[in-house]
């Protein structure tokens, strides 16, 4: 028997509409082990296009806000260039500055699931830094899940896919969650009945709203 695990971890501001979904597929939970040394055959098994890569430790929390504030990869990847670019400042000149406090406090503060040894919290940004302490295949990036911006963080430990609470969602919705799955390798069974059940309901509660 083996049991395989995905971590789905919500971070929210009570007071403001800010949220950030942080899901993480550690590698035993992996069934082909080699996609976790190769981004480009996993952003194929997710069907996930390469926007930008980045540099973890000065961009970050940035990339987040940038995808706090574009629901569209299009949009998303204007503002994640010009982060990445230094220009920071104007990119959101015209936002609440609590979007940037909160995309950092998300960033540097250990939230999230990650199985290095042993389980423990750790941050994102400690996360990313494991792209350059494992160097070739790793990845530290901005990808789109069909119009959909998410940051997609892959070590030989685990996969890291984060990005606006309501963009994960809307991603999973629209396939990202049945490919997670196929990559678990979970019976397909499994999967169809995970999948199925999430859709109604995600209909039910589009419908009260």
């Amino acid at each position: 028997m083996q049991l395989n695990q995905l971590y789905d971890t919500t971070i929210a501001d009570t007071q403001r509409e800010l949220a950030i979904r942080v899901l993480v597929i550690p590698a035993r939970s992996v069934a082909d082990q080699a996609v976790l040394t190769s981004p480009t055959d996993l952003m194929n098994r997710l069907e996930l296009d390469e926007s930008q890569r980045f540099d973890s430790g000065p961009y970050l929390s940035g990339v987040l806000a940038a995808l706090l504030v574009e629901k569209y990869s299009d949009q998303a990847r204007k503002r994640v260039q010009g982060v990445v670019e230094g220009r920071q400042a104007s990119v959101f000149g015209n936002e609440d500055p609590e979007l940037l406090a909160f995309a950092d406090q998300v960033s540097s503060q250990a939230l999230v699931p990650f199985e290095t040894s042993p389980l423990g919290p750790h941050s994102l940004a400690d996360i990313g830094k494991m792209v350059s302490q494992f160097g070739p295949g790793t990845m530290i990036g901005v990808v789109a899940a069909g119009h959909t911006p998410l940051v997609l963080i892959t070590v030989p430990v685990g996969i890291v896919l984060c990005g606006a609470a309501a963009g994960v969602a809307r991603a999973l919705y629209t396939g990202l969650q049945y490919r997670i799955l196929k990559l678990m390798g979970l019976p397909q069974g499994t999967i169809d009945s995970v999948v199925n059940a999430a859709q109604p309901t995600a209909k039910a509660r589009s419908a009260g709203a």
